[in-house]
């Protein structure tokens, strides 16, 4: 899936099992990843936005987020909580 709206994101996000959830997370706390959705024409609040999505996710579901991990710059505990 390639979601292209705020909204198809947050289907996305929540179509996820928590495997796919945090593997993809992993990716999306990438500034590779930020850098490509800056490239699509996203904000850099909009991208924030995505993340936070995840961030949230994780904590609906009781799960801990990705911390660590390589490649992923985003703290999603810290995020969750702004």
């Amino acid at each position: 899936m390639n979601p292209q709206t705020l909204d198809e994101w947050q289907s996305y996000v929540l179509s996820l099992n928590e495997t796919d959830l945090f593997n993809v997370a992993v990716a999306a706390g990438s500034t590779k990843f930020m850098g490509l959705l800056l490239d699509e024409g996203y904000s850099a609040d909009e991208v924030t936005t995505i993340q936070k999505m995840f961030a949230i996710r994780f904590s609906e579901l009781g799960i801990e987020p990705p911390s660590r991990a390589p490649g992923c710059v985003v703290d999603y505990r810290r995020l969750v909580q702004s």
